[in-house]
């Protein structure tokens, strides 16, 4: 009886151990049609690397999941219109939401050729349908993380 209650707390043990050390995927996405004038050139985030093979159109989609999370993002891009190559790690650990289930991280280029990050996460009180960078989000939270933390508005325009 005593083996019984020990070979059973062990196994509920262990299975607890597992639960608290399983590791949540987070994702990542970029597209260059949200700025046409930016070549992606490579890209480093955990245990993902990719370099392109044609640096003169770079990096067009960058789409993945990974179980491990990464403090930071380094990227090298080109900006087109000059020809200039520019290098930068963007921390992630401030702007990062403290649940990290189901997060979604996303590259992006403003205006001026700069890269902006932006972290979705789940937040049941989010709208049930937004756009963003035309791409549909239901049930999500966005914040920008790069180049500085704040909440963006988002208009839901979908009756």
């Amino acid at each position: 009886m005593k083996n019984i209650i020990k070979l059973s707390l062990s196994i509920i043990t262990s299975m607890l151990i597992g639960c608290v050390s399983m590791h949540t995927a987070n994702s990542f996405y970029y597209q260059q049609k949200d700025n046409p004038s930016v070549a992606l050139l490579e890209f480093y985030y955990s245990d993902f690397h990719q370099k392109t093979r044609n640096p003169n159109h770079g990096i067009t989609t960058l789409s993945f999941s990974t179980l491990k999370l990464g403090s930071h993002i380094k990227i090298k891009w080109k900006n087109i219109d000059n020809d200039q190559e520019n290098t930068r790690v963007i921390s992630l650990e401030k702007g990062m939401p403290f649940n990290l289930v189901d997060s979604s991280l996303r590259l992006t280029f403003n205006k001026l050729n700069q890269p902006e990050v932006y972290v979705f996460y789940q937040n049941l009180n989010a709208p049930v349908y937004f756009e963003f960078l035309n791409v549909p989000y239901s049930k999500e939270s966005i914040r920008q993380i790069y180049p500085e933390i704040k909440e963006v508005s988002i208009n839901n325009n979908k009756n």
